[in-house]
């Protein structure tokens, strides 16, 4: 459920429900340009996510369960043609249970619910003739997502890089690739 420009300022505000045997997510998004008058887009967003991974096929279970509670507030603008930062800042709540197999996670993290603050900076850069139906280019993302519990568990932090580039073969055949590291 979308509504736009709930308050006349080209705002956005967004119910989203994502529900599947293995993955249930709820969303709900508030966005708007020129926040506050500045020439950034602001977000804020809250959240409810639960993911059985990795799928279960036929009886052999999942290997594990995690819960993802959270709210966080962004800013990004473009700075210089074609390329955007962006920063998020937050809180989450993850718990990991039904532990199953191999996964040799320390007995005090399962079943218990870790608070964290994080600060995500990220880059992208979207060089891409066209967003829909792109013949030529490429489209590079870039993000560090810094976590910082709330008890003197240990300081974690997630880096992430893709790589998108789409090149013209012979007539309407493009060449698409596209390499994901984290």
């Amino acid at each position: 459920l979308i509504a736009r420009n709930v308050t006349n300022n080209a705002d956005r505000l967004e119910f989203e429900t994502f529900l599947t045997r293995f993955e249930r997510k709820c969303n709900a998004t508030y966005q708007q340009p020129r926040l506050f008058g500045t020439p950034f887009m602001g977000k804020i967003k809250g959240y409810i996510n639960k993911y059985v991974h990795p799928v279960q096929i036929g009886e052999s279970g999942s290997a594990y369960e995690a819960e993802q509670n959270g709210f966080l507030i962004g800013l990004n603008n473009e700075f210089k043609d074609n390329y955007y930062w962006g920063v998020t800042t937050g809180n989450e709540w993850i718990k990991t249970s039904r532990i199953r197999g191999d996964l040799n996670l320390h007995p005090t993290l399962i079943d218990k619910t870790t608070p964290y603050f994080f600060v995500e900076p990220s880059l992208i850069i979207d060089k891409r003739d066209k967003t829909v139906n792109t013949t030529k280019g490429g489209f590079t993302f870039f993000s560090l997502k810094l976590m910082l519990p709330h008890s003197n568990a240990s300081i974690t932090a997630r880096v992430m890089a893709e790589q998108s580039l789409f090149i013209p073969l012979y007539k309407d055949f493009i060449l698409a690739a596209r390499i994901r590291l984290g």
